[in-house]
């Protein structure tokens, strides 16, 4: 991932190492014009082809005097209007970092863009830049009230399958067998139509002391610390949450629990404070999204690799 582009006139850059640090750095300086306007140059752009997961770019940088962008775009035609990062003002003598998510299954464009300032001269350095398959690790796990698209930006769970793309790659939509606008998202109280007694509701987000009657539209369950027949656990296709800590389950209880929810949209699985002593081969099969598994406060004395797959 190299192609530094020639800059226009005036721009002037070079490649060294950086002062008081182990990297190669390229620099990008603005001459001072008395008559200059706010001057833009694009440093770096490079096309990359498509790929089956989403990537992680960062990027080191410093600066004095200027503005810095960097657009990822969905294609290979370059857009204003895909920028992932912008950091104004940059008057640092150290190096700063960024990471940004590129997009899966479809062509994409990375350029970095800076502004120098009007009637100022201005510099910026661009260090290392490191590109890694998956999401990126400063990225923040979205809350139990939102689903996490794949490029690691949240929307609320009542936005998932409601007929309308809010993911950048609209996979908020394209898995959904239908849409669904069925329940309302302000607070519904127990023994209601859409709220069963043994539940407190919010929208679609539900507490419960079991699963019984709770609608299969649901997105957040939160089972937790409640005593239930795990099999009652079928069909919950928009659950993107699930709850099931502390609820005296053993491995056994685990057998299929992938296929038995029949949700490929699950991303988050808390299954901490139980009894389970072994996760063997392929335990959440079916489980396609799941991002985030919690474990701890289990008795595991065996944990085979493959348990994920």
């Amino acid at each position: 991932m190299c192609s530094w582009k020639s800059m226009q006139p005036g721009v002037t850059w070079n490649r060294h190492k950086a002062e008081n640090y182990d990297e190669m750095v390229v620099s990008a300086k603005m001459a001072l014009f008395s008559d200059s306007k706010m001057e833009r140059a694009i440093i770096y752009s490079t096309p990359q082809s498509s790929a089956e997961d989403i990537g992680c770019i960062t990027m080191s940088y410093m600066g004095e005097s200027v503005n810095l962008q960097v657009f990822i775009t969905q294609g290979t035609i370059y857009t204003n209007d895909k920028e992932v990062f912008k950091q104004q003002d940059i008057d640092s003598s150290t190096f700063a970092s960024a990471s940004f998510q590129t997009p899966a299954n479809i062509p994409y464009m990375v350029i970095i863009a800076v502004e120098f300032k009007e009637n100022s001269s201005g510099i910026i350095q661009i260090g290392k830049i490191s590109f890694e398959n998956g999401i990126c690790m400063d990225k923040q796990p979205c809350s139990s009230t939102q689903f996490q698209c794949e490029d690691g930006s949240c929307i609320p769970v009542h936005a998932f399958c409601n007929g309308f793309s809010n993911c950048p790659n609209k996979e908020d939509e394209l898995s959904c067998r239908h849409v669904n606008n069925a329940i309302p998202v302000q607070d519904v109280r127990s023994c209601s139509e859409t709220c069963p007694c043994h539940c407190e509701c919010q929208g679609v987000s539900f507490k419960c002391a079991s699963p019984e009657n709770v609608t299969k539209e649901a997105r957040v369950l939160d089972l937790s610390s409640n005593t239930f027949s795990i099999g009652s656990l079928r069909n919950f296709y928009f659950l993107i949450h699930l709850n099931i800590s502390n609820i005296s389950l053993n491995e056994s209880s685990l057998n299929a629990i992938g296929s038995q929810l029949n949700s490929t949209n699950l991303q988050n699985l808390d299954i901490s404070k139980n009894e389970i002593c072994t996760l063997r081969s392929k335990t959440f099969d079916g489980l396609a999204s799941l991002l985030y598994l919690n474990i701890s406060y289990n008795c595991i004395n065996r944990l085979d690799l493959d348990f994920f797959v």
